[in-house]
C-alpha cells in the first residue's frame, strides 16, 4: 500500500493548510500509482530570483528505494518548457510518495530528461 512521507525539513516546515492540501491530493492520487515512478504537479511559484518553483508528488510505486541524483527533469506547462538537473537529498522508499518543489533556474537547464512534470488544466 502507498504511503505519504515528508522530509524532515518539509515535515517541521509545512504550513498546516498545504500539509492538507497534499495529502487530500494524494489520497486521491494513490489508487491510480501503479508500479511505476511518476511525479504529479501540485502547484507552480516564482521566488524574488525570478526563479520558477515547481512543486510536486513524486511517486515511487515500485518494489525499490528511489533515490534522484543529478536527474534530468522537464515541466511543461502549454508553451512552456523548462528542464534542469536535480538531486533529491533523500531517498524515498519503496511504494511511497513524497512532496518535493523543484526549482528551475537558467543555470541548470540541460538536454535530455529523465522525468517529466506535465501540468494539466484540472477544471
Amino acid at each position: 500500500m502507498q504511503q505519504l512521507m515528508f522530509e524532515s525539513s518539509w515535515d517541521k516546515a509545512i504550513a498546516e493548510q498545504d500539509r492538507v492540501k497534499i495529502e487530500q491530493s494524494f489520497s486521491r492520487q494513490a489508487p491510480l500509482i501503479g508500479e511505476s515512478i511518476h511525479f504529479v504537479y501540485d502547484k507552480k511559484a516564482v521566488n524574488y530570483k525570478q526563479e520558477i518553483l515547481i512543486t510536486t508528488l513524486i511517486h515511487n510505486g515500485t518494489e525499490e528505494p528511489l533515490m534522484i541524483e543529478d536527474a534530468l527533469i522537464n515541466f511543461v506547462e502549454g508553451d512552456q518548457h523548462l528542464q534542469g538537473i536535480f538531486t533529491v537529498p533523500c531517498t524515498i522508499p519503496a511504494k511511497s510518495s513524497m512532496p518535493w518543489t523543484f526549482i528551475f533556474s537558467e543555470t541548470n537547464s540541460s538536454e535530455s530528461p529523465k522525468y517529466h512534470i506535465v501540468f494539466e488544466n484540472q477544471m
